[in-house]
């Protein structure tokens, strides 16, 4: 059995960037007074991450196997059968369940909500149905973020990851948004309703706008109350440049510059993960 075809399907950069955010919110806390909840709920998360995108690549292969974007993902180029993957992804969704339990029964609870609200309430329900569909897919973006703060601290919410979840369920949006008007003939081939194919580029530009506005709002705030001058003076440089990539993208509309966006918003929030974490240890 070839392995190479199970590990893609885990999408290792998006599983990367989610874990970043894990680690991220774990430092709004403070791993070194509970290293045990923190390396639980590290691995936790990592097998959690990888299930549920296992998960999505099963809900979505017919999807994929309209897109020339996602025709060589591990379903529809044929490497592995659909339900092989669907197992593979529920059986990591379970472990990952038990041994987040094992931090904090508040960590197994933020999995369960990420479960809920990516693979089940996006990709299944509104990804199909509505042109909104991210704004309910995004809040399980923000759920890593828990899941390692409540496996240190073993309490469901404070205000300081909150900010940090919201970070995340905004800036989600912005980058879904701008890859849909790059692949936005992929998007129509494959009949998904995205902002763009509903509502036209020029509208999703607007929003990809607005959304960065209300981007800096959030890290700004969590910049206030967490971070040093030095370091808010960084996330406010990021922002700008968020900014300006967003508002050229509204002028022009066009493919190039909403891919600019796109490549940014990844580079953008490991940067924010970094400076929370550099915050703590430096």
């Amino acid at each position: 059995m070839k392995l190479s075809p199970y590990f893609d399907l885990t999408k290792p950069a998006v599983t990367l960037l989610l874990v970043l955010a894990g680690v991220a919110g774990s430092f709004l806390a403070n791993p070194a007074s509970n290293i045990n909840g923190f390396v639980i709920s590290f691995i936790a998360l990592y097998i959690a991450t990888s299930g549920i995108n296992a998960v999505t690549n099963y809900i979505d292969r017919d999807i994929d196997g309209k897109m020339r974007r996602t025709l060589k993902r591990a379903i529809p180029s044929g490497r592995i059968k659909p339900n092989n993957a669907l197992i593979f992804g529920a059986v990591l969704l379970i472990i990952s369940i038990f041994i987040a339990w094992m931090a904090s029964p508040y960590s197994s609870f933020w999995i369960l909500f990420g479960v809920i609200f990516d693979p089940l309430l996006y990709n299944w329900f509104s990804k199909r149905r509505t042109a909104f569909n991210i704004l309910i897919g995004s809040l399980a973006g923000g759920a890593p973020v828990f899941v390692m703060w409540s496996g240190i601290t073993d309490k469901l919410f404070a205000l300081a990851p909150f900010y940090l979840f919201m970070i995340i369920v905004i800036w989600t949006p912005i980058h879904i948004w701008s890859i849909s008007i790059r692949y936005y003939d992929d998007y129509k081939a494959a009949e998904i309703p995205m902002l763009p194919v509903v509502y036209g580029k020029k509208l999703a530009s607007r929003m990809i706008g607005a959304f960065a506005l209300l981007l800096m709002v959030f890290t700004t705030a969590i910049g206030i109350v967490e971070l040093s001058f030095y370091l808010l003076i960084l996330i406010e440089i990021l922002n700008l440049i968020m900014l300006l990539l967003s508002f050229k993208t509204i002028l022009s509309s066009s493919e190039r510059d909403s891919f600019r966006v796109f490549i940014y918003t990844n580079i953008y929030l490991a940067i924010i993960f970094i400076i929370i974490i550099l915050n703590r240890l430096l």
